[in-house]
């Protein structure tokens, strides 16, 4: 069996990331191959110090690791989605609008903390577009956000610049992201998740799975101050 994990960034090392490297190690003692689809390449040092080195080992053993120019990078997904993967995992589906036309509730799996991009969107927030879609990528000119209608290259204090249809991409996220949502299984955190999820999709097959704890990690705290 052949799965691609879905995760922007794994090298912040905070709660998302250790949930996703838990669950890729699950993955890996079923017998199961296992590749990484991503915007950053992981960084196995910084991963070792947060996690320990077990946890590390984890990306060491990836079959392959796929870098995305941005979360939107159509014409990467369709080439990374002809590896012919029998599962794909979005550990990451509160934010990152990672969808294929192959999915479905069988073969794709999106786990959803909080349906935020939905919120993103509604707002049109600046800093999610430009910093974790990575629409920068798209170009090695700086991006201007003032001019939503345009297209066109100009010079700016020495830099070029260039303006772009941000309300294009918004709807490019949402529709991205809606497609995901209701064409794969979800799982979420918690039944307040839960809740946010049906009233944002009007669906209310979302599995609760509580996310990894550190056992060792409390057990060993709890030897040492007694």
């Amino acid at each position: 069996m052949k799965v691609n994990f879905i995760y922007s960034d794994l090298n912040p090392c905070g709660g998302g990331e250790r949930l996703t490297i838990v669950t890729m190690q699950a993955i890996l003692e079923m017998g199961f191959d296992i590749e990484l689809t991503t915007l950053k390449e992981p960084n196995t040092s910084k991963i070792a110090n947060a996690f320990g080195k077990d946890l590390a080992l984890v990306i060491g053993r990836l079959k392959k690791v796929h870098i995305l120019n941005h979360i939107l990078d159509k014409q990467r997904i369709n080439s990374i989605m002809q590896n012919g993967y029998d599962l794909v995992i979005n550990t990451h589906g509160d934010i990152d609008p990672f969808y294929h036309e192959s999915f479905s509730k069988n073969n794709a799996i999106t786990y959803c903390h909080y349906p935020t991009t939905k919120h993103f969107v509604n707002i049109e927030d600046n800093d999610y577009i430009g910093k974790h879609i990575e629409i920068a990528k798209l170009t090695s000119l700086s991006l201007d956000f003032t001019n939503t209608n345009t297209t066109t290259q100009k010079k700016y204090s020495g830099q070029n610049t260039i303006s772009f249809d941000k309300k294009r991409y918004y709807e490019l996220i949402k529709d991205n992201y809606d497609k995901m949502m209701l064409n794969s299984t979800i799982l979420t955190n918690s039944e307040y998740s839960s809740k946010a999820i049906s009233d944002a999709y009007d669906i209310n097959y979302a599995i609760i799975l509580a996310p990894p704890v550190d056992v060792e990690q409390f057990r060993s705290l709890l030897i040492s101050s007694s």
